[in-house]
């Protein structure tokens, strides 16, 4: 005989109905929740500035206190080694010199010889007189007494001649006819065969004497060399009325002295007004090319400048005086300004000046930026503040110990941030500690509160109602639905931390997703009553199609389910499932289960 409670555990296993009828527990859910969440731990909202600080100063390799001292005296020392660098002798001119070079300077540019050789002078004339071979026909000393004379005639005919030192080698040709024709006109056997050649010679002698170059006199040179340092004073104000003009001025003064000279003489040559222009710029060049002299004074007054622009370039020197690690910045800054005050005065001097000029930022760039404790705090203040706006958990339950990497990250991106053009390569540094902190706080595991996920739960409860039938607003949403409702939960609480990474939004969804499968993979359940009527109403079924199983031993009508052989429990049980799925519209599912249990019933 069939056994009914039997029969109903068949049917409840083919509708897949649980005996778990326990309501799910909020409790349960959030355990079940902060697992798949991973948040497990508890958030410590301690104060972590001074730890974001000393993360802060590690990754800014800003580790160690300044050394402060007054620089200034060493920044002065320091310019003039670098000034140095391009020579000089301080040695003072020597007058002399400069007209020696002056004299040279004529004599090249006139085509002259400058010194006179008696020498060449006796053999041309010995060659003029045919008489080169010894025994001579006129002894030297004779001819020396000539060529004595023929300077004084010399010094009588040109007016630029003062006395018989200034005579040339550029006299040589003449004396060298005069010294002829005086040997001629004193002998009377040579005179009488060649008598019209003395005065031949001595005309000969007058003609070159007044075609030999211009002769500057030394006094006038000496003239001009003063009048010269006193314009290389006005040129060069590193000299002024005292300074020392130095021995590098010998050959500019020389070139001043041979343009007056030249300028004197306009008169006796067509071209000498273009040639003194000549010298004269050339004068100016060389001027221009002797390193300027920069006095202590002058030094001290661009160290104090050089010292105000590097506070104005780094904004991290809080201190009175300046640290000694801007000892080199502050010297090739001061070497800056000397060089740049010459301007065109100095060979090269703007290429000098702006060289120094970049060395000075080179340098500057190389000395650690440092960062006054009170400076970081406040960007450690502001790292926290920026947490706080980015993540949710952090403004709700406090900035702890979980994110210190990404707030010393962003205190550094700050501090460089604020040197950006100052430092080298300042704008990567900083970005580069930007994208650090986004990559550390994306690590830093969202914190949702206990409140929070709870209310998430509790809308994970409502939301299976209206999708289950079988529950509907009264019935008992059990057990079977926690994992269902800890994704609802999971992709709430990932839509709350939205802004913590991108594709967030994606997982919200997916969590949704699994929700729903999960709520409709639940098996449905149905009120215990249901069962039994289903159980009467298969048997009833039962009997219709085969009412032989109605009659008792005595061949009575007596329908008695327990009467019912146990053969046919199976095919009850499939007709209680298919009036199970119908109850809930599910067709397709109650069909097969219709067509087994007619089976079933119709079997011998």
């Amino acid at each position: 005989m069939i056994d009914r409670s039997l029969v109903i555990q068949l049917a409840k296993a083919r509708l897949h109905v649980a005996d778990r009828l326990d309501p799910v527990e909020s409790a349960d859910v959030l355990a079940r929740l902060r697992e798949f969440l991973a948040d497990l731990s508890e958030r410590n909202a301690a104060d972590i500035t001074e730890t974001v600080i000393r993360r802060a100063r590690e990754l800014l390799a800003d580790i160690r206190e300044r050394t402060v001292a007054d620089i200034s005296s060493a920044a002065v020392q320091r310019a003039r080694e670098l000034l140095a660098e391009f020579g000089g002798d301080t040695t003072a001119l020597a007058t002399p010199d400069a007209v020696k070079r002056a004299q040279l300077l004529l004599a090249d540019l006139s085509h002259s010889v400058p010194f006179l050789e008696r020498s060449i002078v006796l053999e041309q004339a010995r060659e003029l007189l045919a008489d080169s071979i010894e025994p001579y026909r006129w002894p030297d000393d004779q001819l020396i007494r000539f060529y004595d004379q023929g300077l004084l005639e010399v010094d009588k005919l040109r007016n630029d001649i003062a006395g018989t030192s200034d005579v040339t080698g550029d006299f040589a040709a003449a004396l060298g006819c005069y010294v002829a024709s005086r040997a001629v006109a004193q002998d009377n056997d040579y005179q009488q065969n060649n008598g019209a050649l003395s005065e031949k010679l001595f005309s000969r002698f007058v003609e070159l004497t007044m075609a030999a170059p211009f002769h500057w006199q030394s006094s006038d040179l000496e003239e001009y060399a003063g009048q010269g340092i006193a314009e290389i004073r006005k040129l060069r104000n590193d000299i002024g009325m005292e300074g020392t003009v130095t021995v590098e001025f010998t050959e500019a003064l020389g070139y001043y002295i041979a343009s007056r000279a030249f300028n004197l003489d306009h008169d006796q040559k067509a071209n000498n007004g273009t040639v003194s222009d000549r010298l004269y710029a050339r004068f100016n060049e060389l001027v221009a090319a002797v390193p300027f002299r920069v006095t202590d004074n002058q030094l001290k007054a661009f160290a104090a400048d050089a010292l105000a622009e590097i506070r104005k370039l780094r904004n991290d020197i809080d201190d009175a005086v300046l640290p000694s690690e801007f000892l080199e910045a502050a010297g090739y800054y001061t070497a800056f300004l000397a060089a740049n005050l010459t301007g065109d005065q100095v060979r090269n001097g703007g290429a000098v000046a702006e060289r120094f000029r970049g060395r000075a930022l080179e340098a500057l760039a190389l000395v650690p930026y440092h960062w006054t404790d009170d400076r970081l705090a406040a960007f450690a203040a502001d790292a926290l503040a920026e947490i706080r706006k980015v993540r949710a958990d952090a403004a709700s339950y406090g900035a702890g110990a979980e994110f210190l990497e990404p707030a010393g990250y962003y205190t550094a991106y700050l501090a460089a941030n604020l040197t950006a053009d100052q430092l080298k390569n300042g704008g990567a540094i900083a970005e580069r500690f930007r994208v650090r902190f986004a990559e550390t706080l994306q690590l830093v595991p969202f914190h949702w509160g206990d409140e929070q996920l709870s209310a998430f739960i509790q809308d994970g409860i409502a939301a299976v109602r209206p999708m289950r039938p079988d529950i509907g607003g009264a019935g008992t949403v059990t057990v079977d639905y926690a994992d269902a409702i800890t994704r609802y939960a999971a992709g709430r609480a990932v839509l709350v931390s939205r802004d913590l990474a991108a594709g967030q939004a994606a997982l919200a969804d997916k969590l949704m997703q699994q929700f729903r499968e999960l709520v409709s993979a639940v098996p449905m359940q149905y009120p215990e009553n249901r069962f039994e009527e289903w159980f009467d109403r298969a048997t009833a079924t039962l009997y219709s199609m085969r009412p032989e199983l109605m009659l008792d031993a005595a061949g009575m009508w007596e329908p008695e389910p327990e009467r019912i052989p146990e053969r046919f429990s199976e095919a009850i049980a499939d007709y209680i499932a298919s009036l199970g799925f119908l109850f809930y519209n599910r067709v397709n599912e109650a069909a097969p289960f219709r067509e087994l249990a007619a089976a079933g019933f119709r079997q011998l």
